[in-house]
Formats: C-alpha cells, sequence, structure tokens
C-alpha cells in the first residue's frame, strides 16, 4: 500500500487527467494528498471536487506561498508528505511505499503496480520511478536516458524515506533524496515497463529560462563547484532548445558572484567535493597518459 503526494499550482489544464490517470491505476494509492499552493485559477475546485467522489483524495492548501523559487517545491511537497503522514496517523493506515506526483504528468494505467512489484522484488531498492515521456515534433521519446529515478513520479519505500529524514526542503531535493539514500546503502533504479507521459519539459513551468536559471541558482546553493557547474551548463546545451544550458549557467553565476546563501548540509557538501575530485583525479590521469 503507498501514500501519494501531489504539489498542484495553477494547474486546471492537467488536473483532469491527472486524476483519471491516478483512478484508473491497477493499485491505487491508500491515500493521496493533493497541495494546492496558493494557486488563483480552478485547480481547487476540481481537487474538491475528486475529494467529494473519494474518501482517499485529500486537499491541502497553502495560502503563503507564491512562484516556485529553488525552495518553493521542495516545501510544497515536504507540507503534503507530512500532512498525508499525519492523517495515516489518526486514521490508521498502514503503508509501505511513499510517491511523489507532480500535477502534469498522465500515467499508465499499471505504473505503480510495476513500481511496487520491482521494489518486492528487490528490499535493496530505496527509490524508484518509471520512464517519462515527452511529445515532440518527431513523436513520444524518453525525455532523458538516464537510470536515475525521476522526481514527478517516483516513489520511495517507507523504511528509505524514514532513514534519509524525509523530503528535503532543500533545492533539487530529488538530487538531495537521491544522495542520502546512496549514502545509507538503498539502491536506486528506474523501470522501463512503467511509463508516463510529461505534459511540459521538466523545470519549464514558470519557462524554460526561468526553470534552468533556478536550477542553477539550486546548485550553487548545494555547493556544486564552478567548472563543474560550468561544464554541467554546456552538457544541457547540447540538447535544443541550446539556451537552457547558458540559463542554468548564468543562473549559478549570477548566484556565485552575488555570493548568495549556502547549505550548511555536511552529507551535500561533502558529496559534492568528492565528486569534484573524483574529475580532477580524472582529468590528471587523463593528461599523464597523453
Amino acid at each position: 500500500m503507498y501514500i501519494l503526494v501531489t504539489p498542484a499550482k495553477n494547474e486546471e489544464e492537467h488536473l483532469p487527467q491527472l486524476i483519471e490517470s491516478v483512478l484508473s491505476q491497477t493499485i491505487q494509492p491508500i491515500l493521496w494528498v493533493i497541495v494546492d499552493d496558493n494557486s488563483q485559477d480552478k485547480t481547487s475546485i476540481l481537487i474538491n471536487a475528486a475529494c467529494k467522489k473519494h474518501q482517499w483524495i485529500k486537499y491541502t492548501k497553502l495560502i503563503d506561498s507564491s512562484e516556485y523559487d529553488w525552495l518553493g517545491y521542495g516545501r510544497v511537497v515536504k507540507h503534503g508528505f507530512t500532512h498525508a503522514q499525519k492523517i495515516a496517523e489518526s486514521e490508521n493506515i498502514n503503508y509501505d511505499f511513499l510517491g511523489i506526483l507532480d500535477a502534469d504528468i498522465v500515467l499508465s494505467n499499471t505504473y505503480f503496480e510495476y513500481l511496487i512489484e520491482g521494489l518486492n522484488e528487490d528490499p535493496t531498492v530505496g527509490i524508484t520511478s518509471g520512464t517519462l515521456y515527452i511529445k515532440t515534433k518527431k513523436g513520444t521519446v524518453p525525455e532523458d536516458n538516464s537510470d536515475c529515478p525521476r522526481g514527478g513520479a517516483r516513489l520511495y519505500r517507507r523504511f528509505c524515506f524514514e532513514d534519509i529524514g524525509g523530503f528535503s526542503e532543500l533545492p533539487s531535493p530529488d538530487t538531495v533524496s537521491d544522495i542520502k539514500a546512496m549514502n545509507r546503502g538503498w539502491n536506486l533504479t528506474r523501470t522501463k515497463k512503467a511509463g508516463a507521459l510529461h505534459n511540459r519539459k521538466s523545470s519549464s513551468t514558470r519557462g524554460l529560462w526561468n526553470g534552468y536559471k533556478k536550477m542553477g541558482e539550486g546548485r550553487y546553493y548545494l555547493n556544486f563547484h564552478p567548472f563543474a557547474a560550468f561544464l554541467s551548463g554546456l552538457y544541457i546545451a547540447k540538447n535544443p532548445p541550446f539556451y537552457q544550458g547558458f540559463a542554468y549557467i548564468y543562473g549559478y553565476f549570477k548566484s556565485y558572484v552575488t555570493k548568495n546563501g549556502q547549505t550548511n548540509d555536511d552529507e551535500i557538501m561533502i558529496y559534492f567535493a568528492k565528486g569534484w575530485n573524483k574529475i580532477k583525479m580524472k582529468a590528471k590521469k587523463d593528461i599523464t597518459r597523453k
């Protein structure tokens, strides 16, 4: 059994498809909390209508939130998990897994069935997801080819979720979750058997430029090394639209120059420091070989 959390801000266009895809799951969540992040459209009406029809769908609203800055998304999702866990405790709801499902995603009917199947088969897996697809002029294609679980439609094993201290409010909270899980010996997986359609490209909720700029700002906050950030931006710029990589670089170095605050989470800082040291060692070996 699993509980599900969805952050939603001005999602009246996508919510009907999202709700229908969750209702069509071969294994439905035992509890689904949808967080209305101070929406100004019909989002709250749509959520309330679903709650009236299905007792296991719950509504909570944030009224002090605004645009998704690089801390906003984590704050909203964390609120949803806290709310869901309080309901589960008060109503004696037992659950084995916790999931995040963004409001702009449409799931295949067996999405969570396949994720749960994988988690049950391998108790070392702490976080998993399916593959997200996007529609392009060339047809429907995977949004990326990474093996890492996607943030917008993932499932946590409860023991793993509690082991890493719950959901983080840091920028890139999915990356933070992955790091903390791996540091504690949990495996991460992504399965192609579970598919979902992403109705808009990741980080494009407020436009790609703003989305990738904020991603760069978030990487600075997490103590990403400047040269590593520059290389990441160039890598992002390899795929169209190319400007998204430069938005990432701009966001990072704007924060670097203005000396915005950075995390004091030693675990995350050490992780990125180790990563940069590995890059330097590899580069040194390559130079030595030549």
